[in-house]
């Protein structure tokens, strides 16, 4: 609606002037004026203002106003008054043109001013064309007693009867949520155009009233484009997507905007099927159109798709705007591919994208924090200049995932010397941090402080984190007291960290009345059983290890296995092109795997191989000459295994990036970073299993991801020696895909679920 009232008042200011001042009549006015029609940057507005002050033209009232339009357009304020001040005797109209760039751009307070300076300084007082511009300004920070003292003004102004006014008048009402001032104004209005009834409409819909805002609707005589889009604004807002569509199916003439706002809402909602056939229909697309499904495909937990999305923009030569880019490394960020956040960082420096606004920099922290380059994040924190509480939370996260739980609490100590009030998002990173650093002392005098001092409602989330915290320590007992205690119902997520807390310190007991728990809030969720299954294998209990398996047959439960997806390192722009590829799905935050998948190494992400395994003995391949090998586990000498500690070393860059995937699989953040995507994929059956042809490749040693249980670390093992280099242990959680081929070993030999 403000943009409607906007366009309508610089088109006639516009006409006012024109109507004024004869258009120029030399060919180098009229060159100028061309030119800043055809002007589509503030660089291109630069070289015109250059040339207006060479042929002289820079005091000629009509050019003047329409380049302080365009400085207002390209959100250039600051650059609109060096050339106002210029201006040796500045009329009315470009007075107005100046006040709708501040209106637009600048704060309340400095609009305020310049409406002042031009009363005191202009020869003529304000006209119809001057009030619409600071009653859009009070409505943008809703200063009601501001703007009810414009209104006093403009009575004693005489200009209550002109519609434009009228119109900005009910418009600012109905943004404050005074609706019946603003039904007011527009019932006792005699000539209402489409603009009027469009700023009533929005008014309710502003307010949440959608029933007057479509019984309005009906009774409009004439509907415009915008009125439209208003109304299937105010459905999606409100989440009414079906009498949305209807709206648009009605539509006699629809817009990007139409199409932009349907799209939005499907994607928001998570139905990015119907948001995609929308925006193939779209027959002009524009940088919204594509921004809306970057941003939704990111939202909803498909980086690849997004990825995907951004390099068909980016093929046609499609500039991004500053919300591109904030989805952009939203995905970036879910996918924890360094060489990827790198690239981005790189395009965005080099493009006409603004890195010091707010959202964009908290963004960049985040994308950079969570792909492991944490230098970048923090000397980008260091850069801003104003600090927020997103800002912090996103360093801190950073910190957190990459085990650097004390500079995460160091960051918190500074926020709060710093002035700033921490909310419940901030104190769920804190207590993370804390709970993956083992600051078991910290996290209560967080947890108190939360409670006592800033009096904030625990919630489940906060309490799943002590929980964690607890159960990390080795205080299992007071860590199910503090779920027994809970004033609300404790979500999966408490109950799962405290299970796994169980399977770290062998806790069957109280293992299996917390499975118990848990098979009844997730009855199909694997993981549970997987735990418990994994804790009744540390005790040897194998008859409740095969029971369990055959309740999760019965049951038709299937794992989730893990698989890696090496990065490519030799082209950012290729990498970037893998990675849209990929299928990437976010796993629940109780998730914890069984067994994964043996993994080698070719050096790209796109020819990896993913092999499976029977048993923790065993190893299923191929050798160099492409027979069908089982490779049994056997006592290798210390030099052997000296020698596997090297390729150990050699091989940590192919693990998953720290963070929530190293926690969902239940080990310790303590493992090297790097850069990789997860995805996620249900087990295959038998008969897929025997049905699959396998690849054949060049031969190397089988790799396999594993767990210590004793160290609390990822290792990468050979197929020939399953110890923990560090430790020499062999109770090893193997992250790999378990087939049911085999199940007549009888030997009891070390198997985990």
């Amino acid at each position: 609606m403000s943009v409607l009232l906007r366009s309508f008042s610089t088109a006639a200011a516009t006409a006012v002037a024109v109507s004024t001042f004869s258009p120029p009549s030399s060919s180098s006015a009229l060159s100028v004026a061309a030119l800043l029609i055809s002007c589509r940057s503030l660089r291109s507005l630069e070289q015109i203002h250059a040339r207006i002050i060479r042929k002289g033209l820079e005091q000629h009232p009509v050019i003047a106003t329409r380049f302080l339009s365009f400085c207002a357009a390209f959100s250039a304020p600051a650059y609109a008054s060096s050339a106002f001040d210029r201006l040796s005797a500045p009329n009315l109209i470009v007075w107005n043109a100046l006040l709708a760039a501040h209106a637009r751009h600048s704060p309340l307070p400095t609009t305020v001013a310049l409406f002042n300076l031009l009363r005191r300084r202009c020869s003529l007082p304000p006209d119809a064309f001057t009030f619409p511009s600071l009653l859009s300004s009070c409505s943008h920070s809703v200063a009601l007693s501001l703007g009810s003292s414009v209104h006093a003004t403009i009575l004693r102004c005489g200009l209550e009867a002109d519609v434009f006014v009228r119109t900005a008048l009910i418009d600012f009402y109905g943004k404050c949520r005074e609706l019946r001032a603003a039904r007011k104004l527009f019932d006792s209005m005699r000539h209402r155009n489409e603009v009027s009834w469009t700023a009533m409409i929005v008014g309710y819909l502003s307010s949440g009233d959608l029933a007057s805002a479509r019984s309005l609707f009906d009774e409009m005589p004439k509907r415009n484009v915008v009125t439209w889009n208003a109304m299937i604004d105010g459905y999606v807002k409100s989440g009414d997507l079906v009498t949305a569509r209807q709206i648009f199916d009605k539509m006699p003439e629809r817009n990007a905007v139409s199409y932009t706002s349907l799209i939005d809402g499907y994607a928001k909602a998570g139905d990015l099927a119907s948001a995609r056939v929308l925006f193939e229909q779209l027959p002009e697309r524009d940088v919204f159109s594509w921004s809306a499904m970057i941003s939704g495909y990111a939202q909803n937990g498909q980086p690849g798709a997004a990825l995907k999305i951004f390099l068909e923009m980016y093929n046609q030569n499609i500039k991004p705007d500053e919300f591109v880019v904030v989805g952009l490394m939203s995905a970036c960020s879910q996918l924890g591919s360094l060489t990827l956040a790198k690239w981005v960082d790189l395009y965005v420096t080099r493009s006409s994208i603004d890195l010091g606004k707010a959202h964009v920099l908290a963004a960049s922290i985040d994308m950079n924090s969570k792909c492991g380059n944490m230098e970048r994040a923090a000397s980008l924190f260091e850069s801003m200049p104003n600090k927020d509480l997103i800002s912090y939370c996103s360093l801190m996260q950073g910190y957190s995932l990459h085990g650097a739980g004390d500079k995460a609490m160091g960051l918190f100590r500074q926020m709060l010397e710093e002035g700033l009030m921490p909310d419940s998002i901030t104190f769920t990173v804190v207590l993370a941090a804390c709970s993956r650093a083992g600051l078991v002392e910290e996290g209560r005098q967080c947890f108190d402080l939360m409670t006592n001092e800033h009096l904030i409602v625990p919630s489940p989330d906060h309490y799943a984190c002590m929980v964690d915290l607890l159960g990390r320590a080795g205080r299992l007992t007071e860590a199910y007291e503090l779920i027994r205690s809970m004033p609300v119902e404790p979500h999966a997520g408490a109950w799962g960290a405290l299970l796994g807390a169980c399977r770290i310190h062998g806790d069957i007991s109280l293992g299996e009345t917390i499975a118990r728990k848990l098979f009844e809030i997730e009855p199909t969720n694997a993981g549970n059983y997987v735990l418990l299954s994994n804790i009744y294998a540390v005790a040897d209990r194998w008859a409740d290890v095969s029971e369990l398996r055959t309740l999760m047959r019965g049951k038709g439960i299937r794992k989730v296995i893990l698989f890696i997806c090496l990065e490519n390192q030799t082209s950012p722009y290729q990498g970037l092109s893998l990675m849209s590829q990929a299928t990437i799905t976010n796993l629940p935050m109780n998730q914890r795997f069984g067994r994964g998948s043996a993994l080698r190494s070719l050096g790209s992400a796109s020819e990896s191989e993913i092999e499976t395994r029977d048993d923790v003995g065993g190893m299923k391949g191929k050798d160099r000459h492409g027979r069908r090998t089982h490779q049994d586990k056997g006592d290798k000498t210390r030099d052997n295994r000296r020698s596997q500690t090297l390729d150990l070393k050699l091989n940590l860059s192919l693990l998953p990036a720290r963070g929530d995937a190293s926690r969902r699989m239940g080990v310790a953040d303590d493992a090297s970073p790097a850069s990789s995507c997860l995805t996620t994929v249900a087990s295959p059956s038998e008969a897929e299993l025997g049905m699959r042809t396998p690849v054949s490749t060049e031969a190397a040693t089988p790799m396999v991801l594993a767990g210590c249980q004793r160290c609390l670390m990822y290792v990468m093992l050979s197929a020939d020696d399953l110890k923990c280099p560090k430790c020499w242990s062999t109770a090893l959680n193997f992250f790999h895909n378990t087939t049911t081929k085999n199940k007549t070993n009888s030997s009891n030999k070390s198997r985990m679920c």
